[in-house]
């Protein structure tokens, strides 16, 4: 996480825009890196000191100290030594005879150790951070990723310092949505008003918390990733920026560094039954995250929608359950009760002692054990009213 002057010192308070590091700043990014690579084998305290020399030569001294916090993300450094400094330095000071001279005590713990004194003079602080040898970047780190990596950090540090997020897409909500839900953010989805296919997201930030907490706010970090392979994503993060409270915005064309693109199956479980079911219901189409359905005030995203190619008033909504907490069963089907998924058919895994009395009536459901019955879920959905 970027520190907050860092954070402070990147955005814009007139534009409302983080600052972001472009093409211009390629040549001087590699430039640091190579005083890196130049270090490689050394301690971490002659890296420190070359880094000090050269950052006032360059254009920006800010943007250079947040380059540098991403690329000691990179860094690895280890202890230089082949003996545990603890052992040497506790060797050293245990029944020492207070008119013995230093050299005479590093001298008996060299013997006793089997190190030379210069050995023990070497390797007896070599733990700490800046004694510690520092190994060599990986060589495919160049500067276009420290760049890339550098202005993700840039929006993760500000998200993070926010006390409300309003998240907007036209693509991608139910992997957004459920990440959401997977790091135990506060939020609400809904229908974007002003596009018919956008959504929107609203997520309490860290600092609307009685106590912010950092958990939370790298959970509100690692939304950000996620939300740059939305289609037409825009993101407003009302953030409190030194002594400011500022509404700072992103959005698509930003040079925000995606994550790996999302899984196509939220479990081996959804990724089983679509193959089960191309193979064995070649007259119904399964689609994969179909539209989502407003129930009240929030938006329900099916894991597959069901049509029969010949006769599309044949079709049907499906959800797998393959795990729950009470709270998440209890929405769940209040959430079924409603009208508008009359369709739904839940997949109930049978391990979870999910009773009959626990869902509402008239429920469609298949119950399964380690694999969802295809042949079932055809079924549950041909008994489902017509429209």
């Amino acid at each position: 996480m970027l520190p907050e002057a860092q954070v402070r010192a990147a955005i814009d308070l007139r534009a409302r825009r983080p600052r972001y590091l472009d093409e211009r700043d390629l040549p001087w990014v590699d430039s640091l890196l190579e005083v890196y690579r130049a270090h490689a084998g050394g301690r971490r305290a002659e890296l420190d000191d070359a880094l000090r020399c050269f950052l006032p030569g360059l254009p920006s001294v800010e943007r250079a100290r947040r380059v540098v916090s991403v690329i000691d993300r990179f860094v690895i450094s280890r202890v230089g030594a082949t003996v545990d400094p603890r052992s040497i330095r506790a060797r050293l000071f245990e029944a020492r005879d207070p008119s013995e001279s230093r050299t005479a005590v590093v001298e008996r713990a060299a013997r006793s150790l089997g190190l030379t004194v210069p050995d023990v003079e070497r390797m007896l602080f070599a733990d700490f951070a800046r004694e510690r040898c520092v190994e060599a970047l990986r060589d495919e780190l160049g500067a276009p990723d420290v760049v890339s990596l550098a202005n993700l950090a840039l929006v993760q540090g500000l998200v993070a310092r926010s006390d409300h997020l309003r998240m907007r897409a036209r693509s991608g909500a139910r992997d957004l949505v459920r990440h959401t839900r997977l790091v135990g953010l506060m939020h609400v989805v809904a229908r974007d008003q002003d596009h018919e296919d956008g959504f929107v997201v609203d997520v309490s930030g860290p600092f609307a918390l009685f106590r912010s907490t950092r958990i939370y706010a790298r959970a509100l970090a690692s939304l950000v990733p996620r939300l740059a392979w939305c289609r037409s994503f825009h993101l407003e993060a009302h953030a409190r920026i030194g002594a400011s409270a500022v509404a700072v915005q992103v959005r698509e064309g930003d040079p925000i560094r995606p994550s790996r693109r999302p899984a196509p199956f939220d479990s081996k479980l959804e990724s089983r039954f679509a193959r089960d079911f191309a193979r064995e219901a070649k007259e119904y189409e399964l689609l994969r995250e179909p539209a989502a359905i407003e129930v009240g005030a929030h938006l329900v995203f099916p894991d597959f929608s069901i049509v029969h190619r010949a006769d599309p008033t044949r079709r049907g909504l499906v959800e797998i359950v393959g795990f729950y907490t009470p709270d998440y069963l209890e929405r769940k089907l209040a959430i079924v009760r409603d009208e508008r998924l009359s369709r739904l058919v839940l997949c109930i895994d049978d391990s979870l002692g999910v009773t009959d009395e626990d869902l509402p009536k008239d429920t469609r459901v298949v119950r399964f054990r380690k694999k969802v019955p295809v042949a079932d879920v055809i079924a549950a959905i041909e008994r489902s009213p017509s429209r």
